[in-house]
């Protein structure tokens, strides 16, 4: 353990009244009764991993939308005037332009 986190640590339990020992022999304690750490731990995403499951997040919202303006487009047919009552102005623009795509 590095030696100053292991003052500053045996200092802070001092002023609580404990000691490292005491410290590491409740923790184990903890560890054997519940079998598991009394804390939670989680590994820390890194940007690049953040980035990769926002990517993948995206291209199943698009196959998505994808899946959903071929359904529209069997059940309304290519008639554009039928698919202009679903309102396409409301609609997300990239989702109105999908609709679209797929009426031309």
């Amino acid at each position: 353990m590095d030696e100053v986190l292991k003052q500053q640590t045996e200092k802070t339990l001092e002023q609580m009244g404990l000691s490292m020992a005491s410290v590491v022999t409740m923790l184990v304690r903890r560890i054997v009764a519940e079998g598991k750490l009394p804390f939670e731990m989680c590994a820390v995403s890194t940007p690049q991993e953040l980035t990769r499951a926002a990517m993948a997040e995206s291209r199943a919202i698009l196959r998505a939308c994808y899946e959903l303006c071929r359904m529209m487009v069997c059940v309304f047919g290519r008639d554009s005037s039928k698919l202009k009552k679903l309102r396409l102005v409301s609609m997300e623009p990239a989702a109105a332009h999908l609709v679209q795509t797929f009426v031309s």
